[in-house]
């Protein structure tokens, strides 16, 4: 499956990702060694982690019900 989120795939690099993201919303953790990109609201909460020592996206996190990643997981 082909898992992209906002034109960010996994393994994207993190000069890519950084420029697809918004900066207000992104923090460093220190215990993950990661750039967090964390937003939020009422509908959506979206979560896409970024690891600074392998330099690549690594896992993405979407709540959102009206978003699938493929149709054959849709409900």
């Amino acid at each position: 499956m082909d898992y992209e989120y906002k034109g960010i795939r996994l393994e994207d690099s993190v000069e890519k990702a950084l420029d697809k993201l918004e900066r207000e919303y992104i923090e460093f953790d220190k215990l993950f060694n990661a750039l967090i990109y964390r937003k939020k609201n009422e509908e959506v909460e979206e979560a896409i982690y970024i690891h600074i020592l392998v330099g690549r996206v690594v896992f993405i996190h979407i709540r959102n019900k009206d978003y699938y990643p493929a149709e054959d997981i849709k409900k």
